[in-house]
């Protein structure tokens, strides 16, 4: 988001917060109200993956090659991705 600061708090990291907040020259507004993302870390982990890229290469996006892709992906992260990244 250009022009705007990035503000965590992450005291207390079972209740992290981050907030966006225009930098002094900036003629942006406030940002008010945002959402809580319906996607979790555990079920996008298989996009750092290179089943990933290929799916994405590949674009046939049916809902049955996307879990196919997923599934197998999924499986790939949990082994290789870092245990940083693994939510």
């Amino acid at each position: 988001m250009s022009g705007y600061y990035t503000v965590h708090d992450n005291i207390d990291p079972t209740k992290a917060k981050m907030g966006f907040a225009p930098h002094a020259t900036s003629n942006k507004r406030n940002v008010a109200t945002a959402f809580t993302p319906s996607n979790s870390v555990e079920s996008l982990r298989w996009e750092l993956t290179f089943l990933y890229e290929i799916y994405q290469e590949v674009r046939i996006y049916t809902d049955a090659f996307y879990e196919f892709f997923q599934f197998f992906g999924t499986l790939i992260a949990y082994f290789y991705v870092p245990s940083y990244m693994k939510g």
